[in-house]
């Protein structure tokens, strides 16, 4: 005992198998880990747990330890919960021997170790992409140790400078010229002091002697225990830029040139915010001539932009974009998309920023028109009352409206670990597959099925599935799904009500037919059973069996017409105790016992008493026929509400299958060998004449559960 309590107080799974590989023992820590119950775990065998694959390899290492009598301490494997999802599990296995010394099955601990390997697979992919990065950066990387001796250099270092790996690992990075080595120094001083050095501009050497403008970016490497290990530096030719900056101190006028012919709009600002130089262009595309444009008819809500941007970039001294609206002469707003570029003089300072702006008006309204256009698509997608979403072309959720969720009952971050087919009733899971491939191959689909609610069983959907088409490939499926749960359930309602119409109509005229021969006959059975001596209890038979038609057809004209019946006020207890002694003696001699758990202070109601005798007589009927082996019937009587009463019957019978339970109260319609379905039907009838209701749940060998709900007094009693 103290053992299994010990293995019980385990938190890694322990586990014995027989030789056949099925489980004899398991702790909660392996139920927990496998999603099962012990119930469900002991005598399944363990390969069922995994893949075929899997269950080899397992195979192979129990054959292993059995034959070598040696333990596995450790083996991993990919095992399958109960809910379907795919875990990893690493354990030991060593074999369990008899006081014999002969070996009678396996034994061994179990750990999830489903997260380690996700962290080790995460941590492998950001390896590989941080050495895609550096391999495939246009920039060149070089990462130094402490000592200033390289340790890495990417692709581009090699191409930048002219020096492979080889030749400068373990070595003073040989790029800085002699001149500059007090400006390095001071760049790592400032770097080991926290200031960073993000994108600053200097003078690098190549292997060739040859000297680059490079813009420099350091930082500091540090490993787990925020211990500075390294430094990376990432260098970016600006050679072009700067030459382009030399370009336009010295060649103004070659660059004027080019401005008054474009069609861009290009202005030099000084750092006093006043105007240097305006092309042409700003008279076609403003009004104003270059002479007489004024800097102050920015969109007032853009002018503090303008002016961030302008403090930016005289104090980064590097180029900006960004947007801003200007007016135009005649009164109208212009979208302008503006390139700032800082004029470095000779003393390194700012001396004014060349603007190139081009008109984006036109763009920018198509742009707010494609929003708009956007909106109205999200807002028909958020606010429709279906279910509209989108799959993969493997049929997983993308994205699903917030009457998706509603409708199914699944949370967001649920549903969309799902796929559609997985929410399909099993019987129809095949069919609906078969609908999502031919929709992923182009063919629109219109169809019906069920799914599983989150809480409350499955509802009934109309499907429509159309393809998702992006540059003429198909890459999803859209859905619109329209909840049809209540429409079926009216429709069924409908059908049941028209067979019951023609039922009627049916025992109306049967009664009618039977019952007039049927006086003659009892006339004659009476007179010669008065003039005949012998043979009386033959006539007594058929004078009984006569009244036994009498009352079915007087059962069949409850369902022809309604009946004109008087609803008075009686005590629910007395008729559940008159029932109770009526059918004990038959509940006896089928080895049934009744237990009743009826409230005192249940008040009286407006009924027709006989007419609930003849449905809780019927209900009890059943369920002792339910039990040939006997078995006991709880009777419950109690406020259900302030205004309603529960009567409960429940049973510990053989039970109702689901798919027959809807059926239940159809005329003609039984579950027993010899029945009509007659008596539930009139019972259901009697119910709703009483503005009650009559729920049946039930369980295949467990029992079947019936309520019937009245109020404490209806719209009848009054009238009759």
């Amino acid at each position: 005992m103290n053992e299994v309590l010990i293995l019980e107080s385990l938190a890694d799974g322990y586990y014995e198998i027989d030789m056949n590989g099925r489980f004899t023992f398991l702790n909660h820590s392996l139920c927990a880990i496998l999603g099962y119950s012990k119930d469900e775990l002991i005598g399944m065998k363990f390969i069922n747990l995994m893949d075929q694959r899997m269950a080899n390899k397992i195979d192979s290492t129990l054959n292993r330890v059995y034959h070598s009598n040696e333990p596995v301490k450790s083996v991993e494997w990919e095992y399958v919960r109960k809910d379907g999802s795919k875990r990893f599990a690493e354990g030991s296995i060593s074999v369990v021997k008899n006081n014999e010394g002969h070996s009678i099955g396996f034994r061994g601990i179990i750990r999830d170790v489903t997260e380690r390997k996700r962290a080790g697979k995460e941590l492998l992919d950001t390896k590989v992409k941080l050495e895609s990065f550096i391999n495939n950066s246009s920039d060149a990387i070089v990462i130094v140790d402490l000592e200033g001796n390289t340790v890495q250099v990417n692709p581009a270092f090699e191409k930048m400078f002219g020096w492979n790996e080889q030749e400068v690992i373990g070595r003073l990075v040989p790029i800085v010229p002699d001149d500059l080595i007090e400006e390095a120094t001071e760049i790592f001083t400032k770097v080991f002091s926290g200031a960073g050095i993000t994108e600053h501009d200097t003078i690098r050497k190549r292997k060739d002697g040859s000297l680059i403008h490079v813009s420099v970016m350091v930082s500091l490497i540090k490993d787990g225990q925020g211990n500075v290990i390294a430094t990376a530096g990432i260098l970016r030719d600006i050679t072009e830029r700067k030459t382009m900056e030399k370009a336009i101190r010295e060649s103004e006028e070659k660059y004027r040139l080019i401005a008054e012919n474009t069609s861009d709009l290009i202005a030099i600002v000084g750092v006093d915010r006043k105007l240097k130089y305006a092309s042409p262009s700003h008279q076609m595309i403003l009004g104003f001539s270059p002479e007489s444009l004024p800097l102050n008819l920015l969109y007032p809500e853009d002018i503090q932009v303008v002016h961030k941007v302008f403090s930016e970039i005289i104090q980064t001294r590097k180029p900006c974009q960004f947007e801003f609206r200007y007016q135009h002469k005649d009164g109208h707003w212009v979208d302008l998309e503006t390139f700032g570029t800082p004029v470095i003089g000779e003393n390194g300072d700012v001396e004014s920023i060349v603007l190139v702006s081009r008109d984006v008006t036109k763009r920018r309204e198509a742009q707010q028109q494609l929003r708009e256009s956007e909106e109205r698509y999200r807002s028909l997608f958020e606010h429709n009352p279906d279910m509209v979403f989108s799959l993969d072309p493997n049929g997983n959720f993308i994205s699903v409206n917030t009457s998706g969720f509603r409708i199914s009952g699944y949370p967001v971050e649920e549903l969309y670990q799902k796929s559609f087919i997985s929410l399909v009733v099993t019987k129809d899971a095949r069919r609906i597959s078969q609908y999502l491939k031919r929709a992923i191959q182009g063919q629109p689909q219109n169809y019906e099925t069920a799914i599983f609610h989150k809480n409350r069983g499955s509802i009934d959907l109309s499907v429509t599935n159309i393809p998702i088409t992006v540059e003429n490939k198909i890459v999803g499926i859209y859905g619109i799904a329209k909840d049809i749960t209540e429409l079926k359930r009216t429709e069924d309602l409908l059908r049941k009500s028209e067979k019951l119409a023609v039922v009627g109509q049916l025992a109306a005229g049967v009664a009618h037919e039977i019952r007039n021969p049927l006086t003659a006959i009892r006339g004659f059975v009476q007179i010669l059973k008065s003039k005949l001596c012998e043979h009386k209890e033959y006539f007594t038979i058929m004078l009984t069996e006569l009244d036994r038609i009498e009352l079915i057809i007087s059962e069949f004209l409850v369902l022809a017409k309604p009946q004109v019946v008087k609803f008075e006020q009686r005590d629910l207890r007395n008729i559940l105790e008159d029932i109770i002694r009526l059918l004990g003696t038959q509940a006896i001699m089928n080895n049934v016992q009744f237990l009743t758990e009826i409230e005192d202070e249940i008040p009286s109601i407006q009924c027709a008493a006989n007419h609930l005798k003849q449905v809780f007589i019927n209900v009890l009927k059943n369920a002792i026929d339910a039990m040939p082996n006997g078995g006991e019937i709880l009777i419950q009587a109690k406020m259900k509400d302030s205004h309603k009463l529960l009567i409960r019957f429940a049973d510990q019978g053989c039970g109702i299958s689901e798919e027959r339970l809807p059926r239940l109260g159809e005329p003609f319609y039984t579950t027993k060998e010899k029945g009509t379905g007659l008596g539930l039907m009139i019972s259901y009838k009697i119910i709703e004449d009483h503005a009650g209701s009559m729920i049946i749940s039930s369980e295949v060998n467990k029992g079947t559960t019936v309520d019937i709900i009245l109020p404490i007094s209806n719209k009848f009693g009054a009238d009759d």
